[in-house]
């Protein structure tokens, strides 16, 4: 098959005006590799995003769809998605609506990093919510549980619990509800980043446990903190919650 996708040293020097969109679209739906298309969208999207939406619009969505549903890569099934939504709600809509939810689920469930689930159930949501919290509902709820107990990164944590949450409040309440409260509690405190502890409490408090977010708190030691800074947040995140002023 002929290259259609700009090479790198070729990017710079091109411009949209000299492009001959209609064999684009044409060799747009014989390329086989969702990675090559989306960055080809990407590409001309970044320089002009009318010409990038009239592509988009010309794209065979039950081929598309039939490649998303082979391809095993769940972060690359997110940046399909999600740059087609950037280029075009109404596309991306319609193609997340014609995916196959129970092969997405299988993968989903076989993905060990949390930040890859999160982004591609934030893409999905980004087409639908309501399918992405069709398929947030079908996930093994004890293997993503477990793999938040296994994270160590607060910050990967906190992003996981918020998109999740997109997908579905029920489903990101349950995680937050049975995550080992002692296993985050030595992980906050390990982290020298008071930015990060912050946003992770606050992920816990809005998706919906109060209470599990109030435990935890409660249960920080200042004296374990590896900074002053954190020694300092700490203090006052405690203080906040003792006077129920934390929103």
């Amino acid at each position: 098959m002929e290259q259609v996708f700009l090479k790198k040293s070729q990017k710079m020097e091109t411009k949209i005006d000299n492009l001959d969109i209609e064999k684009l679209k044409v060799r747009i739906d014989n390329e086989k590799d969702i990675g090559k298309i989306i960055k080809l969208i990407e590409w001309i999207a970044d320089r002009d995003l009318e010409l990038a939406e009239g592509l988009v619009w010309s794209i065979d969505l039950e081929k598309l769809k039939d490649m998303i549903d082979a391809e095993q890569s769940i972060q690359e099934i997110a940046y399909c998605i999600g740059n087609i939504a950037y280029v075009s709600e109404d596309i991306a809509e319609e193609l997340v609506w014609l995916l196959d939810i129970r092969k997405l689920k299988v993968k989903i469930d076989a993905e060990e990093d949390i930040e890859t689930i999160g982004m591609c159930i934030s893409a999905i949501c980004d087409g639908s919510s309501e399918v992405a919290k069709k398929l947030t509902n079908t996930l093994d709820f004890e293997k993503l549980k477990d793999k938040v107990d296994r994270e160590e990164d607060i910050e990967k944590i906190r992003d996981f619990l918020w998109k999740i949450g997109f997908g579905g409040g029920k489903v990101a309440k349950k995680i937050v509800g049975c995550l080992d409260a002692e296993k985050l509690k030595k992980k906050i405190e390990e982290e020298k980043d008071t930015k990060k502890i912050g946003l992770c409490v606050v992920a816990i408090h809005r998706q919906g446990n109060c209470e599990l977010a109030s435990k935890l708190v409660s249960q920080l030691n200042p004296e374990n903190a590896k900074t002053p800074e954190v020694k300092e947040f700490i203090i006052n995140l405690k203080t906040q919650y003792q006077n129920q002023k934390f929103h």
